[in-house]
C-alpha cells in the first residue's frame, strides 16, 4: 500500500479517536478524558512510516553543526563504510563535548565556545592533560561552570581506564563516566556509535508530547518514564542517531512552542494533537449544523489515564496545549555585597583585587570581587528598612541602609588587616595604606536558574603599600562563621552543602584588561557589578552630586536576564544608584560614608572632589 495512503488513513483514525475523547469528556461532565493507551503507537506500520517521513524529512532539512557528520542531500561524500574506531572515538569525544555544551544552552551560543574548545584541546587526551583554570577561561560565560568540570574529571577518567575511548553503549556510558547520565549517553552512543539508545531533550519531550497528546507535567516522574519508553519505541534501529538528532531538530525548527508550523510538519499525520485539533473543528461545525450528535460508548473507569488532566480543564487550545507547563520552584532569594577594591599606586595601571571562588558549588573556581551573603530579616512593617525590589515590583529583601558597608568593613579587617573606618576619620595617623575614595555604585539583579542575587556594590580605591596574603581562608558549609562569602542565611533542608571543612581560596590583584580579558575565568556577576563602576566613570564628567539629606527616590534592582549559572549576556546597564534610595515614611535620613565628608549634609560636586583626590584620570579613564 504506498505511503501516502496509510498515513491519510492513519490520521483519519486519529481524528475519529480525539472526537470520541472530547465526547466522553463532555458527556462524562469533564472528569473522563482518555483512555491509558491513547499515548501509545500500537500499530507497527504506523512506527515504519512515521520514521521514514521523518528521516526523510531530515536528510533535507537538518541543520548544520560543526558537531555533526552530515547526510542525506546535505553528505559531502557518497560513502557508506562505518568509521574506524579510532574515527568513532573521535566523533564520541566531539559529541560528548557538543550535547554537554548545549544543556540549557542555545545553539547559536555554543557554537563559538565549542570550536574555542576543540581548538585548544582536539582530543580527549589533550583536554585530559589541560589545567582546570584553563578549562575554566575557555568555559567562561557559557554558564553552569560545573559542567566544563564533569568533563574535565570524566576526560582523565577515560584515558585512564579505557585508554581514552569512550564506551560505546549508553548504560556503560551512564555507569562509567561521571557526569554523563541518560541524554548524554543516548546522544554518544548513537550519534557516534550509531547505537540504538534514545535521547529526550526539551524539544524531543514538546514533539513527543504534540504526538501522543500528553498533557502531565512533564517534570513528574511517570511522565518522564513515559516519554523515554515512546522515544525508544519509535527509535529507528538503522539510523538511531540521525533519528534522534531528527526529532530534536525538528522540535527546534518546526514544532516550536509558540508559533507550531503544523503545515510544514512532515509527521503531522501522526500526531494527535493535530488531529485533536481537526476534532474541534469538525464538532463545531456539527454542532452548528445540528448533526453528528452521537453518543459515545462509555468509557471503562479501569481504563483511565492517570496522567493527564481532564481535557476540559487545559486552558490551552490547539496544538500548544501540549507539553503542560511544567511546576517550577521560586528561586532562592539572596543579596550580597559586593566590594570593587581598586589599588592605585607607582604601576602604570591600577588593580583590581580578586578572590578564586570555592572549589565546588555555584562558580566554583570563579574569579570574583569579594562579596559577602547578607542577612534576609523579615521585611519591615514600620517603614525602616528599605526595599530592593525588581522590574516585576516584587521585594526581593528588607536590609537597614548601609548594612553591606559594615559587612565590607568587616571583611577587609579580617582578610586585609584594613579598617576602612580608621583609614577615612580626618585625624588619623600617617598609614602606609590610605583609602582615596569610596563610593556607592548602585545595585544590580543576576537571575541564575534557581538563585535570586541581588548585588549592592561599593568602590573602594586605596593606595600605599599593602601586604596582599596570598589566600583566605573560609569554611566550605554554609555556616554564619564563613567569612569569604560573608554571613550566610540558613539553607533550605533539602540543599546539598559541602562539606564541613575549612578550604583556601586565593586572593590575587588583576589588572581591568586582564580581569576583562582572556587572562582569568570570571562570571557574569562581576561584569555586571564592574558595569556599575564604567557607568559611574562615565558620569564622572557629567559632575554626579554627592547625596545629601533630601528624600532619595526608591531604588530598583534592575538589569535582569535569566541565566542557568553564570553566563555573560549582559542587558545593557540600568542599575539606580542607592544613594537616590527612597528612605521611609518616617523620614529616617542616611548617608553614604563618603571620604572626607566633613560635616551633616554636606552637598559636594563629585567631579571636584576626585579631582582634589588626584584620581580624575583613573575614574574617567575608558576601560
Amino acid at each position: 500500500m504506498p505511503r501516502h495512503v496509510q498515513t491519510q488513513s492513519q490520521n483519519d483514525v486519529l481524528v475519529q479517536e480525539a472526537i470520541t475523547t472530547l465526547r466522553q469528556t463532555i458527556q462524562d461532565d469533564r472528569h473522563v478524558s482518555h483512555s491509558s493507551t491513547y499515548h501509545l503507537f500500537k500499530d507497527p506500520v504506523e512506527i515504519n512510516s512515521l520514521r521514514k517521513a521523518l528521516l526523510d524529512w531530515y536528510d533535507g532539512h537538518q541543520r548544520e553543526m560543526p558537531w555533526r557528520t552530515p547526510c542525506g542531500s546535505k553528505a559531502q561524500t557518497s560513502s557508506v563504510l562505518p568509521p574506524s574506531e579510532k574515527e568513532a572515538a573521535q566523533r564520541a569525544y566531539e559529541v560528548w563535548v557538543s550535547e554537554v555544551m548545549l544543556q540549557q544552552t542555545q545553539v547559536a551560543t555554543v557554537i563559538p565556545y565549542y570550536k574555542r574548545w576543540l581548538q585548544n584541546w582536539p582530543t580527549i587526551h589533550d583536554l585530559a592533560k589541560a589545567h582546570p583554570e584553563d578549562v575554566n577561561k575557555v568555559w567562561s560565560g557559557l554558564g553552569y561552570y560545573s559542567r566544563a568540570r564533569r568533563l574535565h574529571e570524566g576526560s582523565q577518567l577515560v584515558v585512564r581506564k579505557f585508554e581514552g575511548i569512550l564506551p560505546r553503549d549508553a548504560k556503560s556510558l551512564e555507569k562509567e563516566v561521571p557526569g554523563i547520565g541518560p541524554y548524554t549517553a543516548g546522544a554518544i552512543a548513537s550519534i557516534a556509535y550509531n547505537l540504538p539508545a534514545p535521547l529526550v531533550d526539551g524539544n524531543v519531550v514538546r514533539v513527543l508530547s504534540r504526538l501522543r497528546a500528553v498533557a502531565g507535567d512533564p517534570k513528574g516522574k511517570d511522565v518522564i518514564s513515559l516519554h523515554w519508553s515512546l522515544a525508544k519505541d519509535i527509535l529507528d534501529p538503522d539510523r538511531p542517531g540521525h533519528f534522534n538528532q531528527a526529532l530534536m531538530d525538528l522540535g527546534a525548527t518546526v514544532c516550536t512552542p509558540q508559533t507550531p508550523d503544523c503545515v510544514a510538519c512532515p509527521i503531522k499525520e501522526f500526531c494527535r494533537a493535530n488531529a485533536e485539533q481537526r476534532a474541534q473543528i469538525l464538532l463545531a461545525k456539527q454542532k452548528f449544523l445540528g448533526t453528528g450528535n452521537v453518543d459515545s460508548p462509555a468509557m471503562s473507569t479501569l481504563d483511565l489515564c492517570k496522567l493527564c488532566p481532564p481535557l476540559m480543564d487545559i486552558e490551552e487550545s490547539g496544538v500548544k496545549r501540549y507539553p503542560a507547563k511544567a511546576k517550577k520552584k521560586p528561586p532562592r532569594e539572596e543579596v550580597r555585597a559586593v566590594c570593587i577594591l581598586e589599588h592605585v599606586g607607582a604601576h602604570k595601571e591600577s588593580k583590581f583585587l580578586l578572590v578564586q571562588g570555592p572549589k565546588e558549588g555555584l562558580l566554583a573556581n570563579l574569579w570574583d570581587f569579594p562579596n559577602i551573603e547578607l542577612q534576609l530579616p523579615e521585611p519591615s512593617t514600620d517603614g525602616t528598612g528599605g526595599a530592593l525590589q525588581s522590574k516585576s515590583g516584587s521585594v526581593i529583601e528588607n536590609i537597614q541602609y548601609g548594612t553591606w558597608k559594615t559587612a565590607i568593613d568587616e571583611w577587609m579587617g579580617t582578610h586585609l588587616n584594613i579598617s576602612l573606618s580608621s583609614l577615612q576619620d580626618e585625624n588619623r595617623t600617617r598609614a602606609e595604606v590610605t583609602v582615596i575614595d569610596r563610593m556607592d555604585l548602585g545595585s544590580t539583579l543576576h537571575l541564575f536558574s534557581h538563585i535570586k542575587r541581588v548585588m549592592v556594590v561599593e568602590h573602594v580605591i586605596i593606595t600605599g603599600e599593602i601586604q596582599l596574603p596570598s589566600n583566605v581562608t573560609a569554611k566550605t558549609s554554609t555556616s554564619p562563621e564563613t567569612l569569604i562569602k560573608g554571613k550566610s542565611k540558613p539553607r533550605n533542608a533539602k540543599e546539598k552543602t559541602a562539606d564541613t571543612g575549612v578550604e583556601t581560596r586565593p586572593l590575587r590583584w588583576f589588572t581591568e584588561a586582564e580581569m576583562m580579558g582572556d587572562s582569568a575565568a570570571v562570571p557574569a556577576t562581576l561584569k555586571k557589578a564592574f558595569a556599575l563602576l564604567v557607568k559611574a566613570r562615565n558620569a564622572t564628567m557629567k559632575t554626579r552630586k554627592a547625596p545629601g539629606n533630601a528624600q532619595r527616590k526608591k531604588r530598583k534592582a534592575v538589569d535582569e536576564d535569566v541565566e542557568d549559572d553564570a553566563g555573560d549576556v549582559i542587558q545593557p546597564e540600568q542599575s539606580t544608584p542607592l544613594a537616590k534610595r527612597t528612605q521611609s515614611s518616617s523620614s529616617r535620613t542616611t548617608k553614604v560614608v563618603r571620604a572626607k565628608q566633613s560635616r551633616k549634609g554636606d552637598v559636594r560636586d563629585a567631579g571636584s572632589q576626585l579631582k582634589q583626590s588626584g584620581i580624575a584620570a583613573y575614574l574617567t579613564r575608558q576601560p
